[in-house]
């Protein structure tokens, strides 16, 4: 059983496979609290009509869920997935063999259990623009595991500020994204972000489920 705050099908909207139908398994909770938070509803149940811990679901239910959908790419997000890694090694042994497995992770925790037989595409979002502790929030010996594991690192960047600290971090994969919450809003930071990218050799990540759905659950 984890605490699950809510499953979905749509289009992957960020990162190295925006574009890709997926699967999204978004489980509950959160070990750090950015304020700007686009799924502040994981963590922050005050927020919302649940006024006690998230529901819990039973992870052979959810994977046969999973199993029984077309999209051959499964996104496990939060909140923070690896909370739960222990529980989630089950979930992502019993998915199909064709199922790619996709992780969103802040990149404070490192996973201890899940299978190491099945290759895991990580995607790390350092928190680098919150009012957590810093100290909290970057965990340099985590990011340089996840760095050996080949993972994408992928920034939400809002000021000047911010791209001198995506710099200092010098980790390959490096995508920018912007914290917009409209398309108009992403228009109007697409183009210095991308001489950023040009500048930096990094790469720009949109925010597609934005453009398509806008700011909303379940996209």
């Amino acid at each position: 059983m984890i605490p699950l705050s809510e499953k979905f099908v749509s289009v992957q909207g960020e990162g190295p496979f925006a574009g890709t139908p997926a699967v999204f398994i978004r489980t509950a909770y959160c070990n750090l609290h950015c304020e700007w938070c686009d799924a502040w509803y994981t963590w922050d149940h005050t927020r919302t009509n649940i006024k006690e811990d998230a529901p819990r679901v039973d992870l052979k239910e959810l994977a046969i869920w999973t199993n029984s959908q077309k999209p051959k790419l499964v996104v496990i997000t939060g909140g923070e997935p690896l909370l739960w890694d222990k529980e989630l090694s089950w979930f992502v042994a019993s998915l199909k063999d064709e199922k790619q497995v996709q992780f969103e992770t802040n990149g404070t925790r490192k996973p201890h259990f899940l299978a190491p037989y099945r290759k895991i595409k990580w995607v790390v979002s350092p928190k680098i623009n919150t009012r957590d502790d810093f100290n909290k929030c970057i965990k340099p010996e985590v990011l340089e595991w996840f760095k050996k594991e080949g993972a994408h690192f992928k920034f939400v960047v809002e000021t000047t500020k911010d791209i001198n600290l995506v710099k200092s971090f010098n980790l390959p994969n490096t995508w920018i994204m912007s914290k917009a919450t409209t398309p108009q809003e992403l228009d109007l930071s697409l183009a210095w972000m991308l001489n950023e990218c040009i500048k930096n050799g990094w790469r720009y990540s949109d925010r597609l489920h934005i453009r398509a759905y806008g700011d909303k659950r379940g996209t």
